[in-house]
């Protein structure tokens, strides 16, 4: 049931009302596709302020690769 879940699973408030339920698997990967991607273009832009649009900067306090930054980069571009 849903309260076997741990109560922030659907959102920080409490409240899932905005939460988009997939009708079926293609919808469900299409979704996590897009949550996916907003996730690292917060994290892009939010490591690359930090770190003044350095990348060799960025990716080391990342904890990654350069060039595997730059792909990531590159795939919003």
């Amino acid at each position: 049931t849903r309260e076997d879940f741990p109560k922030n699973i659907f959102d920080c408030s409490g409240n899932d009302s905005e939460i988009i339920i997939a009708q079926n698997y293609s919808e469900l990967k299409s979704l996590r596709n897009k949550v996916v991607e907003e996730v690292e273009k917060k994290f892009l832009e939010n490591l690359l302020s930090k770190n003044k649009n350095n990348v060799s900067r960025a990716a080391k306090e990342a904890g990654m690769h350069r060039v595997e930054l730059q792909r990531l980069l590159k795939k919003y571009k």
